[in-house]
């Protein structure tokens, strides 16, 4: 079977380009690029020294540095080398493009080396890899690190313990990723983990405990008691792997981490008391190992080190609204990023009923809360404050792991074609089609395409001229309408996903409105179904919804900014009304792009330094109206002679400051009026 996909006209063209390069000869390569070589090709050879390899590998080893060149190819090659269908190969692949660029280990070898390796020598190192697999014998220059001494921020320099980074093989960090694949499916697929083990698992966080815990805080307040957290942390953790119940509970998890070989740190170990009582009270003692705990003291807000941050980044005045440099740096008020968050962090727990966070956001009763001065659990107040219906009535697919260990799964045989319609007529890309096409003869051919628009999200399925179309909820992005539309089409030929041994199934990019009839119907009705008025109850990934929470928030905040109870911004919305980001930067220097900053906001020190001084509102020598950018751009006729010689007699303040400005122009007056140091 054949399954044929497209994408529709609003979307880009998938085309699966095939690599192909000539060989570079020891002639074409320059002298550095040849020691490069040399002594790349010597590092990589003395790896395998300790390997049990027979001779004939060896052999395989010295006819791929000779017949390929391969790292002088890696050092000058870029593009992409296929994987062929042998066993490892596809996890292979996915490990090695999920590594950065990081220092080599002993050997000198680099994951760019390794990922521009030619498809033979690729093929090599995996059976490389395998044997240690087999023989648990690793070579000798993977055992070794090399230690550069870097301390640690605010350590003891003369602690040993202080420093650290350690230089390993990335051909060893790369097979302990493909080990890491297996042993996580394992602990995974077999329930080995607690529930409660966040950190380093797929499809969680360290924003599931903190829901958490911010849940338990805002209990506390509203039955007005105090809550104390203890936040331990682990020496070496990586390299190790009522106030007598809340001592206890330190004392348990001190023999929990003696019973595991762990030592907590006394040094970094704190306590944080949650409350919002006014009185004082006797903050309990508590002691871990013999060490008093020391209690957290209180810090800034987020907000305020926020807020001060973007001052200091747009160079806005000291009493420039915060509103308003919210708007001209297009950075989110912090409540509305928080309610984007945490209904990214929402929809997310739901696909996973097995994390103990899913618990904690199925309690959206905020009843018990009703009277209360306290706040009400994030939970609680996102779902009251989410009007969207789109977002309210979506569901999201669950989540889980796969009960076929990956890495025997074979990789998706796709048709390398590569057709390009740049500088050829639309009849020759259908005829290099058909004449591809001619190969899948004997193939059961099925049609299918996605469409996404204003009118909405769906998708089409030809096959043997038989139709099927589905809408999809608005949300569903056009990877979704494309995927559902394969996944509808496999399960006509197998009903589930069940194919007989013998069966292939190859996947062909068709290219889109060249007159291809399988296609030209797809679309169609690929392009109906999303005209549907019909409202799905179908499941999307929560990736999905990122769009529409953006969406949703960004309107949010555009209400919160035209609404005329913000009166702060009144000067602002005179040159924008809109929360959307300046178009045009005008390629500034820093020194102009702050005085710009604080002339689009209004406060700048001429009119605004009386505030910070504690003094009376300037008022204009030559008028005696009070003194503003607007009376000194605009209004003030002192320098009308001046604004008239550089054009901006006639202008709004809108004109001279908002997006279509002539800058020049308006530095130049600057600069004449002698007003670019009181700005």
């Amino acid at each position: 079977m054949e399954t044929d996909n497209t994408t529709s006209e609003d979307t880009t063209s998938i085309m699966l380009p095939q690599t192909t390069g000539k060989m570079e000869t020891a002639e074409n390569v320059s002298p550095d690029c040849q020691e490069k070589s040399t002594n790349s090709r010597t590092s990589l050879k003395s790896l395998l020294e300790n390997l049990p390899l027979s001779n004939q590998d060896f052999e395989t080893f010295d006819s791929h540095i000779e017949a390929y060149k391969f790292l002088t190819e890696a050092i000058l090659k870029s593009a992409e080398i296929a994987i062929p269908k042998t066993k490892g190969k596809p996890k292979f692949k996915e490990a090695l493009s999920s590594t950065k660029t990081t220092a080599p280990g002993e050997d000198t070898v680099l994951y760019e080396m390794i990922k521009n390796l030619p498809e033979d020598a690729k093929t090599f190192l995996l059976k490389i890899i395998n044997r240690t697999w087999e023989t648990d014998i690793l070579p000798k220059s993977w055992k070794i690190a090399i230690i550069i001494p870097i301390k640690k921020p605010n350590k003891n320099p003369l602690d040993p313990s202080s420093y650290r980074l350690a230089l390993t093989s990335c051909v060893c960090k790369l097979m302990e990723k493909m080990r890491n694949t297996r042993l996580v499916w394992y602990l995974e697929s077999e329930n080995k983990l607690s529930p409660y083990q966040f950190g380093f698992r797929k499809n969680r966080s360290t924003l599931d405990p903190l829901l958490r815990l911010s849940n338990q805080i805002q209990q506390g307040f509203s039955k007005q008691c105090q809550m104390i957290g203890v936040f331990f942390d682990l020496e070496k953790a990586y390299d190790t792997t009522s106030c007598k119940h809340l001592q206890n509970s330190i004392n348990a998890v001190s023999r929990w981490a003696d019973s595991w070989g762990f030592k907590i740190s006394t040094i970094k170990t704190s306590a944080v008391r949650f409350t919002r009582r006014r009185q004082r009270e006797v903050i309990p003692t508590l002691n871990l190992n013999g060490t008093i705990l020391p209690y957290a003291e209180e810090t800034e807000g987020i907000d305020i080190v926020h807020n001060m941050g973007l001052r200091i980044c747009s160079g806005a005045f000291r009493t420039s609204p915060v509103e308003n440099i919210y708007v001209d740096s297009g950075e989110l008020p912090l409540d509305l990023r928080r309610e984007e968050l945490g209904l990214r962090l929402l929809f997310k727990i739901k696909t996973d009923c097995k994390n103990p966070a899913f618990d904690t956001i199925r309690n959206v009763n905020g009843d018990n809360f009703l009277g209360s001065r306290s706040s009400k659990p994030l939970q609680v107040r996102l779902n009251e404050q989410v009007e969207d219906v789109s977002i309210k009535t979506q569901n999201v697919f669950q989540v889980g792991h796969p009960h076929i260990p990956p890495w025997i799964i074979p990789e998706i045989s796709k048709c390398s074609i590569e057709i390009t319609k740049r500088n050829i007529s639309i009849e020759q890309v259908k005829s290099i089609f058909l004449e591809h096409d001619k190969i899948h003869e004997e193939h059961i051919k099925i049609y299918t395409d996605g469409s996404k628009s204003n009118n909405g999200v769906g998708y089409g399925v030809i096959h043997d001229d038989t139709s099927y179309l589905s809408k999809l909820p608005d949300s569903a992005s056009i990877f979704t309408a494309e995927i559902s539309a394969i996944n509808h089409a496999l399960k006509l030929r197998s009903g589930y996903f069940i194919f007989p041994a013998d069966t292939e199934v190859h996947f062909c990019w068709v290219p889109s409105h060249v007159g291809i009839h399988g296609n030209e119907l797809a679309d169609k009705e690929a392009k109906e179904a999303a005209q549907c008025n019909n409202i799905p109850n179908t499941k999307i990934p929560h990736s999905d919804m990122k769009r529409i929470i953006k969406s949703h928030i960004l309107n949010k905040w555009q209400e919160q900014w035209s609404s005329p109870v913000l009166a702060n911004n009144k000067k602002y919305k005179n040159i924008r009304n809109s929360i959307n980001p300046w178009v045009s930067g005008f390629n500034l220097n820093r020194k102009k792009q702050v005085i710009l900053t604080r002339l689009r906001i209004g406060h700048i020190p001429l009119t605004h330094k009386f505030i910070l001084d504690s003094g009376s509102a300037p008022e204009c020598a030559h008028c005696g109206t009070l003194m503003s950018v607007e009376h000194i751009l605009v209004h003030c006729p002192k320098f009308l002679n001046i604004k008239t010689k550089y054009n901006l007699h006639s202008k709004s303040l809108k004109e001279i400051l908002g997006e279509e400005a002539d800058i020049d122009q308006l530095f130049g007056f600057l600069k004449e009026t002698n007003l670019l140091k009181d700005i």
